[in-house]
């Protein structure tokens, strides 16, 4: 008897505590929620028409099965409550978000949602169609099932910008994409637009059109374009045997930030492996005093990231500068133009290894120098790189090299420098380069600037800062040229009869044979 008076007077006790629990006029509601393979991104608000919340919000992310918490995030005002994403969850799995607030002392829930977790299965692509529509899913598992032809479609990479990037797993299985046409730059320009952790293999693209010579892409702001990706921008990205035959990249700038373009990738964070590359032609034209990096694969590497098995037959370069300043606060110029990467700033061991590439680099400057301007303008550029802070090894390039400057009546206050190399025009890393040579049959290069510049100039390497002892070399009977006369070098470079034998690693002496 005793123990059924306890039950009933703790059972009055809950009903009470629940009655004097909080009301409260504070609503909660989902504007949007998208569902990945291993993560959602979703965004809601708020009503408090009575002030209620006494502290901050909090999104969290609970295991319907364990019913514990996951991830949470503190939201600490109400533009955090937009875009908010929990990543890194386990697929098959349940989940639920809640959101919880603070009314007085007490946390309570205002509304919840249930996930469902996008599959996790390798997704067939057939159509045009379900490659743009990979947009819905950024972190999908996808493979190509044929050959897809893009013509008369007016392309629009699924994941050009910062929101919307690449960090699943595409496999091209051999496949061929063809006639690609971009009419437009919006912010990461390529076939993948912005690559994070994603993965891209085995893919074959051909006759790709950014711009033409007649049409070019213009842009005003900061841009990266490569005909893969635009950036690539995690270490954790795994890029590799791609293959890019016949690709126009037409471009005008008028940015005053940053411009990044290469025959594959405009910016380049991880490690990219066996890319082979012919046919591409880079027509860059600059009017402002933005940095440019162009390449002919990549327009920077960054400090993880690397080429490695590299193929380029046919690549060629032309930059032209036509100054337009703004006012003569802009002060100076930095042009990094490379064969293979316009500034290479990797601090990996051997972070540009086994690469063969051939084809023309021209360079045109008029810095449009206005009168009282004071500053410095800086120049590099080399057969392999412009600019390299990081290792060569086992490195070949064949091809001409002409640099003009047009001068100007109000520069004598500037300081102009040029920096050309056959192999780099400026090298300046600890590592020692490792079998690296300039060929030059009936090739040469030729550098036209005014006679009050600071001149930088070899068959191999513009300028070394650091004292090493690399293994350098040139072959050919091409010439080095300043102003129209023959040019000696101030420390000569090493000069070797043939390349047969100089390159000791299988790729290179497979591909040279």
């Amino acid at each position: 008897m005793r123990k059924i008076a306890s039950l009933f007077m703790l059972l009055t006790l809950t009903l009470v505590l629940i009655s004097c629990g909080p009301r409260v006029s504070v609503k909660g509601y989902f504007l949007e929620v998208e569902e990945r393979t291993t993560s959602v991104i979703f965004s809601f608000e708020i009503e408090d028409p009575k002030e209620e919340i006494t502290g901050n919000v909090v999104a969290e992310i609970v295991d319907i099965d364990t019913n514990m918490m996951v991830n949470s995030q503190t939201l600490y005002q109400e533009s955090d409550y937009n875009d908010i994403v929990f990543s890194g969850l386990a697929n098959p799995g349940s989940y639920r978000i809640d959101i919880r607030v603070m009314v007085g002392r007490e946390s309570i829930v205002i509304v919840s949602h249930d996930v469902e977790l996008l599959s996790l299965e390798a997704q067939i692509i057939y159509t045009v169609e379900e490659f743009m529509n990979m947009a819905n899913n950024p972190e999908g598992n996808y493979e190509l099932g044929q050959n897809l032809d893009f013509s008369n479609v007016e392309f629009v990479s699924p994941f050009g910008s910062v929101t919307k990037t690449f960090y699943g797993t595409f496999d091209g299985k051999g496949y061929t994409m063809s006639n690609i046409t971009f009419s437009s730059i919006t912010g990461n320009l390529g076939v993948f637009g912005y690559i994070s952790t994603g993965t891209v293999k085995n893919l074959n693209i051909s006759n790709v059109k950014m711009g033409t010579s007649s049409n070019r892409l213009v842009t005003q702001y900061a841009s990266k374009i490569g005909v893969l990706a635009g950036s690539v921008s995690n270490p954790l990205a795994t890029i590799e045997n791609i293959s890019i035959d016949q690709a126009e990249i037409y471009v005008t700038s008028n940015s005053t930030y940053q411009l990044y373009v290469g025959g594959v990738f405009g910016d380049l964070r991880s490690v990219a492996k066996n890319i082979s590359q012919s046919n591409v032609n880079i027509d860059v034209l600059s009017t402002s005093y933005a940095k440019v990096n162009v390449g002919g694969i990549s327009g920077f590497v960054g400090e993880e990231g690397g080429l490695r098995q590299i193929y380029s037959q046919n690549t060629n370069i032309h930059h032209e500068l036509k100054g337009d300043y703004v006012d003569i606060s802009t002060k100076a110029w930095n042009i990094n133009v490379g064969g293979v990467v316009g500034d290479f700033n990797s601090r990996l061991s051997r972070g540009l290894q086994d690469v063969i590439h051939e084809g023309t680099i021209e360079v045109n400057l008029d810095f449009g120098t206005p009168s009282g301007q004071k500053g410095a303008y800086d120049v590099y550029v080399g057969g392999l790189t412009g600019r390299s802070y990081g290792q060569i090894y086992q490195a070949l390039y064949e091809g001409s090299i002409t640099l003009n400057h047009t001068e100007n009546d109000f520069e004598s206050d500037i300081i102009k420098s040029f920096y050309v190399g056959g192999i780099t025009g400026h090298y300046e890393s600890n590592f020692v380069i490792d079998h690296a040579l300039y060929l030059n049959d009936s090739q040469s290069i030729n550098l036209n600037v005014s006679e009050d510049s600071k001149v930088y100039l070899s068959y191999t390497i513009g300028i070394n800062p650091i004292s090493l002892n690399h293994e350098i070399a040139y072959s050919g009977d091409g010439s080095l040229m300043k102003n129209l006369s023959d040019y000696e070098e101030l420390k000569p470079s090493t000069y070797v009869t043939s390349i047969d034998g100089y390159f000791t690693s299988e790729f290179m002496t497979g591909n040279l044979d």
